[in-house]
């Protein structure tokens, strides 16, 4: 993604001005009813999905690239490096992962969390270390949990409870049901995330989503948002899985032409149900697990 340097410098000033952001829409329902249609909308994509194949097997790995292009990338990029590929390890419906850098600088090295502790292993060394909360990664810590909660988004968002059906909106030639999610309230809180998912209305697969980023670490995106477009829907052992996710900055995958205007995009090369020992993922005895609690 091409970005002109004083295009990042007036958002770093413009995020530094800012309320935080809040992409809450008027809906037409009454509440109940638009609360009812968002679970009926919501429940056809997690079936359509195939996460019923996650609950049953919670294990899953991908082997992926995630590619932050540009100047604007090299300063948001998560990881060591600004194109790099990785192997990715979790349990479904928790924040117990890690990922295995593949190239680059930091090949080798695992980074992981287990119920929200972060953990290293450096490559030669024998087992994992706790670090503390307060030098932890932050960037490791956001982008691990990010990436496994955006591969599980209709199925985490179900469990939210302020649902909303936004109605239907056309976008480049498809008509999309849209489904608001958040917590605490509607409108903007510092605490939690809003999401609105637009699920086809052909496939009843999540397409596009618009998301809000409160807790990233990086300075530039902490009271922005952010947008994702699911593609290349592949399907693995009954599973959907789009092997490819851009995103893009403010609700950028809805108006460009081009997807390959992206902030970053992970390319996902292969998906696999199971494949390794949960106790991988749990490498401290001494934490207790939280599953999907924050």
């Amino acid at each position: 993604m091409k970005q002109p340097f004083f295009l990042v410098l007036a958002l770093a000033f413009t995020l530094t001005q800012c309320k935080y952001a809040d992409i809450s829409q008027p809906y037409s329902l009454e509440t109940k009813q638009a609360e009812q249609k968002a679970i009926q909308v919501l429940d056809e994509a997690v079936r359509m999905q195939g996460f019923v194949v996650l609950e049953n097997q919670p294990l899953y790995t991908y082997t992926a690239t995630d590619d932050w292009p540009g100047f604007t990338g090299k300063i948001a990029s998560l990881w060591p490096e600004s194109k790099i590929r990785f192997n990715a390890k979790y349990h479904f419906n928790t924040f117990d992962g890690k990922l295995l850098f593949l190239d680059g600088k930091s090949e080798g090295t695992e980074v992981g969390l287990q119920s929200w502790t972060y953990y290293e292993q450096v490559k030669g060394e024998n087992s994992p270390k706790k670090i503390d909360p307060e030098k932890a990664n932050k960037k490791h810590v956001f982008g691990l949990a990010a990436f496994q909660y955006f591969n599980e988004l209709p199925y985490r968002l179900r469990q939210a409870p302020i649902l909303r059906y936004y109605g239907e909106k056309e976008i480049k030639g498809s008509k999309y049901d849209l489904v608001f999610a958040t917590w605490g309230s509607e409108k903007a809180n510092k605490e939690h995330d809003q999401y609105l998912l637009y699920i086809s209305q052909e496939t009843h697969l999540l397409e596009y989503a618009v998301f809000t980023i409160r807790e990233n670490a990086n300075f530039i995106s902490r009271k922005f948002y952010g947008s994702i477009a699911y593609h290349n829907y592949q399907k693995v052992k009954g599973m959907q899985v789009a092997m490819e996710q851009s995103v893009f900055l403010n609700d950028g995958v809805l108006t460009t032409e081009s997807l390959d205007d992206y902030l970053h995009r992970i390319n996902i090369e292969d998906f696999r149900i199971g494949g390794f020992e949960e106790s991988e993922l749990y490498p401290f005895t001494d934490v207790a697990k939280q599953m999907d609690s924050k």
